[in-house]
């Protein structure tokens, strides 16, 4: 339960930033946040 709240933060976190950095930026940070399990 904690980890899913976890990578919903992490949705949300990389969907408002991705609004204000660069596109290379976004990229990155979903590739980061990707990589974490049960994320995606």
């Amino acid at each position: 339960l904690t980890h899913e709240k976890h990578c919903i933060q992490i949705s949300k976190h990389v969907i408002n930033h991705g609004k204000i950095m660069h596109m290379e930026k976004k990229e990155d940070k979903w590739r980061k946040s990707r990589s974490v399990k049960g994320c995606g």
